[in-house]
């Protein structure tokens, strides 16, 4: 697979890239830990909410991964600045469309105040209206918390 190191603290060896409307995803796990359970996925660009959905669909339905598999989305080359909170709002409100994802744990790595906040309302939303587990999502800007967390599931 190709190297994706957005971040000197997060090697990645991904081993698919997905485009879609706006932006791509890359997912693989962290170089040399073949053996760790977590996926990362380092988004790149600004992905539509159906894009991002029609990803996250092709990940949970792909026998190598699995819709229980912990998840590290890597935020942090995301153009997450750019979006609104009703876009953000969108993204939470389509949650249930990766129902079959609801339970896994999954950690968002940023590295602003706005991405920060933008997570956190996105997760407030998602569990406030039912779409998801409280305790499924957890925001930070360490990625070895994010990982020590999702591996701890």
């Amino acid at each position: 697979g190709e190297a994706v190191q957005p971040n000197d603290d997060l090697p990645v060896q991904a081993w698919r890239r997905l485009r879609g409307n706006g932006g791509t995803v890359a997912f693989g796990r962290l170089s040399g830990q073949r053996e760790r359970r977590v996926l990362v996925a380092c988004c790149e660009g600004a992905l539509s909410v159906d894009s991002f959905f029609d990803i996250v669909q092709d990940m949970a339905n792909d026998p190598e991964i699995g819709p229980e598999t912990p998840i590290l989305w890597d935020l942090r080359a995301h153009d997450i600045g750019k979006l609104s909170a009703d876009v953000v709002r969108q993204f939470a409100y389509a949650v249930p469309r990766a129902s079959r994802r609801r339970g896994a744990r999954r950690g968002f790595l940023v590295d602003s105040d706005v991405a920060f906040g933008m997570m956190r309302m996105f997760e407030q939303t998602a569990v406030a209206h039912g779409f998801e587990d409280p305790g499924s999502f957890r925001v930070s800007r360490n990625a070895r918390d994010l990982m020590a967390w999702l591996e701890s599931a």
